[in-house]
């Protein structure tokens, strides 16, 4: 069963977050934002286009933020993505396949 942390909008084996150790989480429900993936700022864009495409909403937040951006660079920017319970298995594919190589 999994278990969703509404702290870190992440999905959890267990009835206790890894990440921010809150407890008694919920179960998920379809419209729960999750968070799907972080991802360098070049890139963020193409994966952007790809959940675009397939009809998946998204939401991003920047790791640094604006200023910090403006201050030390868009190399340095890492962007999250979050999507809706309901498509998180069919976004997790779609950045598998954009982002990692097949195996030979």
């Amino acid at each position: 069963m999994l278990f969703y942390c509404p702290n870190c909008q992440t999905l959890q084996r267990q009835d206790r977050c890894s990440a921010c150790g809150k407890r008694n989480l919920l179960a998920p429900k379809r419209e729960d934002v999750c968070f799907l993936d972080e991802t360098e700022a070049l890139w963020a864009g193409m994966l952007e286009d790809v959940l675009r495409q397939a009809g998946i909403p998204y939401l991003t937040k920047s790791w640094l933020g604006a200023g910090m951006t403006s201050r030390l660079g868009i190399g340095l920017e890492r962007i999250r993505f979050y999507v809706p319970f309901e498509r998180l298995q069919e976004a997790r594919d779609l950045a598998d396949s954009l982002f990692h190589l097949p195996e030979e």
